[in-house]
């Protein structure tokens, strides 16, 4: 993953199976970091594993 800083003007975050070929501890912490920016970030993910999004998501399409 880019590193990726809460500082950038960036405000929407697209992700594209971002967990797909990580193990359940890399996967743990790739979410951890993002929930990191999750209060300043709009963040949309396309993904067949639901675990952590379930936990995290404000809405699920």
């Amino acid at each position: 993953m880019r590193s990726m800083s809460s500082e950038q003007k960036v405000g929407l975050l697209l992700f594209d199976e971002p967990s797909a070929s990580l193990d359940p501890t890399a996967e743990h912490d790739l979410f951890g970091r993002l929930r990191e920016l999750r209060g300043s970030k709009t963040m949309v993910f396309s993904t067949h594993r639901f675990g952590n999004l379930t936990r995290h998501a404000d809405v699920i399409l």
